[in-house]
């Protein structure tokens, strides 16, 4: 399952517009876990200075502005994250599951 999450993820950074060279020093992290234990633990292990992570922001009041996984995210990084919502979440266009 993590092999097709993987291929998931890579196959998304493809198609994000990027600069194919910029492809290349995205990397997508796909662990098994609480997401911001694995993120934390990665940053720490590979001294990474920034995070992005993308929010669906379907959740509590302040779920909803900010996303409960990145919100723990947020709380747990040891150093910068750049959290990016889903512009679909505001038109009620985005994906129905929290995240």
């Amino acid at each position: 399952q993590r092999a097709d999450q993987k291929i998931d993820c890579v196959a998304f950074i493809e198609r994000s517009g990027l600069a194919p060279e910029a492809c290349l020093r995205v990397k997508a992290l796909v662990d098994h876990g609480r997401p911001e234990v694995a993120v934390r633990r990665y940053m720490l292990e590979k001294e990474v200075d920034l995070v992005v992570v993308g929010s669906h922001g379907n959740g509590g009041v302040f779920e909803k502005r900010l996303g409960g996984v990145a919100r723990q995210i947020l709380d747990y990084a040891p150093a910068d994250v750049l959290v990016v919502r889903d512009s679909r979440a505001e038109s009620g266009d985005g994906p129905s599951h929290p995240g």
